[in-house]
């Protein structure tokens, strides 16, 4: 049984390992790739299309993009390339850290309260780590559990906040079961809105 959990442990830090992009030349291409998807999309949809430099080109009134990439990729390429600061993936100032407020979010959501990007990333993130309170945290996006671990108290921090693609998912936890409710939501609005265009 050690043997396995040491293998296992040896697999998710690989992965945290491998999603964390920090050479340059392939943060530029990623931008590149979303830069171009983004363009596209826009050529067959309602979106923004304002002034280069302009963060909101390129975007919807509110856009809700699902993933279940534990990378920070998208995030990097709307916050620190755009310079789109309202992508909402669900976190909130608490003493100084951002901390998920997921029935917050999930409740922005449904009612249709909140006007900016919203990216929901159903298999948790590289850079989301469960505190001593129990909440989830989130770090820049050049970190991973392995970077802040060590320089952290021994108490600060529980684990990550990722499902691994291993045998046993946590699908059910908090916050991956409220992430769930909103893309179920998400869909069931959606296949609403199909029945009445059609009509």
């Amino acid at each position: 049984m050690r043997i396995l959990n040491k293998l296992e442990n040896e697999f998710k830090k690989y992965i945290r390992t491998k999603v964390v992009i920090l050479e340059s030349n392939k943060i530029d291409l990623c931008r590149n790739v979303y830069s171009n998807f983004f363009k596209e999309l826009c050529a067959v949809t309602n979106c923004s299309l304002g002034e280069d430099g302009n963060p909101f080109k390129y975007t919807g009134n509110k856009w809700t993009f699902f993933t279940t990439n534990y990378d920070n990729i998208i995030e990097d390429f709307w916050v620190n390339y755009r310079g789109y600061y309202l992508l909402d993936l669900g976190f909130s100032y608490k003493e100084g850290k951002k901390i998920m407020n997921v029935e917050g979010f999930a409740e922005n959501n449904r009612n249709n309260s909140y006007g900016a990007m919203q990216l929901v990333k159903l298999h948790g993130s590289v850079n989301w780590i469960r505190n001593r309170n129990g909440e989830v945290q989130e770090f820049g996006y050049n970190f991973s559990y392995d970077d802040i671990l060590p320089r952290a108290g021994s108490m600060d921090f529980k684990d990550d906040v990722m499902i691994y693609p291993v045998s046993q998912k946590q699908l059910f936890i908090n916050p991956f079961s409220q992430l769930f409710v909103v893309l179920e939501e998400e869909l069931q609005q959606r296949e609403i809105q199909a029945i009445h265009s059609e009509i």
